[in-house]
């Protein structure tokens, strides 16, 4: 990944936080008598977009699931921590959370593109993702078409394997130069 392509990522997961961050400032003070006129200006917003906010705010704390986005930034924190491991335990956690969701829920866990700021990782995501879509017969977002990466990524590595692990790693993944076993992707 380039530097500009990781300070992006960065910038997308901070702009998550924050706006995370200013949804539950705005419900709480909601939930402690302020009306929503008296919050709009105290934040110098509207009063229908202080309503947005609250209802995002109630919508995720009722939310017992991750969306994509939300996954990626916790996938980054493992990657730099280096416990890859668990980042992959995390994207299998993600595939198996979209698949069990209705078409609603689909819908709002795919809303925003997922980015950890890692160029491979972010081809594994966003090509399983759109292997997923496919499984459960769901349009797959548009980011879910990526470039190869340049060079291939055998996620593990044992020789021995090589031969089967093309041979069972989903088309989506196998076409951008990522091969795993399709069954490392599924059940937690």
């Amino acid at each position: 990944m380039t530097r500009l392509s990781i300070e992006a990522a960065r910038a997308d997961q901070a702009v998550r936080r924050v706006r995370a961050r200013l949804e539950d400032s705005v419900l709480d003070a909601s939930e402690r008598g302020e009306t929503q006129r008296e919050i709009a200006r105290q934040i110098d917003r509207s009063q229908p977009e202080v309503a947005r906010l609250i209802s995002r705010a109630r919508e995720r704390r009722e939310r017992r699931w991750l969306t994509a986005a939300e996954s990626a930034g916790l996938i980054a924190s493992e990657l730099r921590s280096g416990d890859e491991a668990f980042a992959l335990r995390l994207v299998r956690s993600m595939l198996d959370t979209f698949r069990s969701l209705d078409e609603g829920a689909r819908v709002l866990f795919l809303a925003e593109r997922p980015s950890t700021g890692e160029r491979r990782w972010d081809t594994l995501i966003r090509a399983a993702l759109g292997w997923a879509c496919r499984e459960v017969a769901h349009p797959a977002p548009s980011w879910t078409q990526v470039r190869a990466l340049e060079r291939l990524w055998f996620i593990r590595p044992e020789r021995a394997l090589a031969g089967r692990l093309i041979q069972r790693t989903p088309t989506e993944l196998a076409i951008v130069g990522i091969f795993i076993d399709a069954e490392s992707l599924t059940g937690v």
